[in-house]
C-alpha cells in the first residue's frame, strides 16, 4: 500500500513540470472573443480592433464570435458556462455589466460574481439622430413635433444605452416617443434610412459614417462637452434638455475564477493594444475615448456604474422586463 502511494506521488511529481510549462506557454491556442452585439456595432468594431492587436501581441489568432440578442443576455448565458482558462474573453459593456441589473426583474446572471474583470477598453459618446425625411433640424423642433403628435414618433433601441437615452429624453422634454425594440444597431440605422423608425440615440461608432455623409441628421450628443467627431453638434444640455448626460463604455472579462496570472497577461496585452501605433486613428474613427485600467479598477468602476445606471433607469421611468 505504501509503495503504491509513493509511486502515485512520484508520477504526480513527474507531471508537475509539464503542467507548469504548459501554464507558462499561455496562450498555446486561439483565443475567442464573445461579442454580445452584431457585426457593425460599436462592440464588434472594438472587438475586431483589439483582436487584431492581441493576435500580434500574444502570437495566437483571435476569433470573434457575435451572439446578439436580449441586450446581451443571449451571449452571457453561454459565456458564463465556459472554463476560466484565458481562452474565452467577453467584450462587455455598460449594457451587460451595469444597466441590465436595473432593466430585468430576474437577470439570469450576476455581472459581478459570474465574471473576472480584466481591463477597461473604451468609453463612447451617444448621439441623437433622426431619419433624413423627418422635418426637424434641431432638438427644439423635434420636441415641438413630438408634442404635436404624441405617441406617433418612434425611437429604435437595441441596447440599454439607446433605450435609456431615449427614455431620459422623453422624461426631460415631456414628450411621448414610442419604443421599437431591435436586436442590433445596424438594423436600426437601416430602418432610419428607410423611414421605418424616426429617431435613435446611437453610439458614436454606429452613427458617425451616416452622419458624416449626410444620410442621417445628428441633433445632439449626450455628453457634458461637445464631441470632436461630431463638429457643430450641440450637447443635449446646450440644445435645451436640462440635466442630461449619458455615456457608454466597454471592457474585457473572463469567466469567474480565472487565475490571476492569466488576468495579468491579458490586461497587459489589452493595455498595449490601447496604446499601440494606430490606436489614436482607430479611436478617432469610431468616436471613442481610450480607457485602459487595472482589473481591480474595472471591478470598482463596474460597481459604481451599476449605481449610476440604476439612477438613470429609475429617472427615465423604464419598467423592468
Amino acid at each position: 500500500m505504501l509503495r503504491r502511494t509513493l509511486l502515485s506521488l512520484a508520477a504526480a511529481a513527474a507531471l508537475l513540470p509539464g503542467a507548469m510549462a504548459q501554464a507558462e506557454t499561455y496562450p498555446a491556442r486561439p483565443i475567442r472573443f464573445t461579442v454580445p452585439f452584431p457585426a457593425g456595432s460599436a462592440t464588434d468594431s472594438l472587438a475586431r480592433y483589439m483582436g487584431e492587436k492581441l493576435s500580434t501581441e500574444l502570437k495566437q489568432p483571435v476569433i470573434i464570435e457575435n451572439k446578439p440578442g436580449a441586450n446581451g443576455i443571449v451571449a452571457v448565458k453561454d459565456f458564463v458556462r465556459l472554463p476560466p482558462d484565458g481562452y474565452n474573453v467577453f467584450i462587455g459593456s455598460n449594457t451587460t455589466h451595469a444597466a441590465n441589473l436595473s432593466l430585468y426583474r430576474a437577470l439570469p446572471y450576476d455581472p459581478a460574481g459570474d465574471f473576472t474583470p480584466v481591463s477597461c477598453l473604451m468609453r463612447i459618446p451617444l448621439v441623437l439622430v433622426v431619419r433624413p425625411t423627418l422635418p426637424v433640424n434641431s432638438v427644439a423642433e423635434l420636441v415641438a413635433l413630438a408634442k404635436q403628435k404624441p405617441g406617433d414618433l418612434t425611437f429604435g433601441a437595441s441596447s440599454s444605452s439607446a433605450r435609456a437615452g431615449a427614455e431620459l429624453f422623453k422624461m426631460r422634454t415631456g414628450t411621448n416617443l414610442r419604443h421599437v425594440p431591435y436586436k442590433g444597431a445596424p438594423q436600426i440605422i437601416n430602418d432610419l434610412l428607410g423611414g421605418h423608425v424616426d429617431t435613435f440615440v446611437a453610439d458614436a461608432t454606429t452613427a458617425m459614417g451616416q452622419v458624416s455623409s449626410g444620410a442621417l441628421r445628428a441633433l445632439a450628443v449626450t455628453t457634458a462637452q461637445r464631441v470632436e467627431s461630431f463638429p457643430g453638434v450641440p450637447t443635449m444640455m446646450e440644445a435645451g434638455v436640462p440635466d442630461y448626460e449619458l455615456i457608454g463604455w466597454f471592457a474585457a472579462f473572463l469567466p469567474a475564477g480565472a487565475p490571476p496570472e492569466l488576468v495579468q497577461t491579458l490586461n497587459r496585452a489589452f493595455t498595449s493594444a490601447i496604446a499601440a501605433p494606430g490606436a489614436k486613428e482607430f479611436f478617432g474613427k469610431v468616436g471613442g475615448i481610450p480607457h485602459a485600467c487595472a482589473p481591480q479598477e474595472l471591478a470598482a468602476f463596474r460597481a459604481s456604474e451599476t449605481e449610476k445606471w440604476r439612477d438613470v433607469v429609475e429617472t427615465a421611468g423604464i419598467e423592468k422586463q
